[in-house]
């Protein structure tokens, strides 16, 4: 079952207020249920754009120096830097959990090792996600990130536009 939310139009600000009152009543987590592989990603991506957005908006909250902009800045910051937050959230998330491709929240996962049914977004999700893992989740390893030194990342993301 997919969780839909219909919201007026509102500005970033506002949108991302209304996302903490969805992320107070619907509580979730990057690992809190069982693996659950992506055979339709479409769908999957349909289930998962509010929770990724909340997660983002959580994110921002904590971040003190988003305080010193204005609303229009930071409502440009949000919309140009939330996919490379997001994508690079669940890079780290897939390296903690030593998974072979990407983890997206509430536990869905899309493995490299699996083969997907053919659709039109195959072979560009294959060639994204490989990329990401081998030039991304690569490091991690290597490097044995801190999850100190992946918030730091993560903010240098987030003002990195």
């Amino acid at each position: 079952m997919y969780s839909r939310i219909m919201v007026p139009a509102h500005s970033s600000c506002e949108y991302i207020e209304i996302n903490f009152v969805f992320r107070d009543e619907h509580r979730m987590g990057w690992n809190q249920d069982e693996f659950v592989e992506a055979d339709n990603f479409t769908d999957v991506m349909k289930q998962l754009y509010c929770r990724t957005f909340t997660f983002f908006a959580d994110f921002v909250s904590s971040c003190p120096e988003l305080s010193l902009l204005e609303a229009k800045d930071k409502a440009n910051t949000f919309s140009t830097n939330w996919c490379g937050v997001i994508l690079f959230t669940a890079l780290y998330h897939a390296y903690v959990s030593n998974l072979y491709g990407i983890l997206l929240p509430h536990g869905f996962k899309y493995s490299l090792l699996k083969s997907k049914d053919d659709h039109d977004y195959n072979d560009f999700l294959q060639n994204l996600v490989g990329y990401l893992h081998c030039h991304v989740v690569k490091v991690f390893r290597e490097t044995q990130i801190t999850s100190e030194e992946y918030s730091f990342l993560k903010t240098l993301i987030l003002f990195s536009g």
